[in-house]
């Protein structure tokens, strides 16, 4: 990511990056947690002690997706370069 910020853009990307991290971080516990408890529960229906490591893989997995989304080349026309359309090799 910080190859496609501009080098004034460095510490806000670097902000941007450890408030999501902040957030996951509180976030993140408290609601395992909750799905941990909801589904392992004696006499729960579904009987699922392990839905919060489902949940995790699947919020792991949409991550890498959204990963995949934001780093992928963009599909430049034909005739056009990328520097055309703002990025460089930077």
């Amino acid at each position: 990511m910080s190859h496609l910020v501009s080098p004034d853009a460095q510490g806000e990307l670097q902000g941007a990056v450890a408030s999501l991290f902040s957030l996951s971080a509180i976030i993140g516990p408290p609601l395992l947690t909750h799905l941990f408890s909801r589904f392992s529960a004696p006499g729960s229906s579904p009987y699922v002690p392990g839905a919060a490591f489902f949940a995790a893989t699947v919020l792991a997995l949409g991550s890498l997706f959204v990963f995949w989304l934001s780093t992928r080349e963009p599909m430049t026309e034909e005739g056009s370069s990328a520097s055309e359309s703002g990025l460089s090799a930077a």
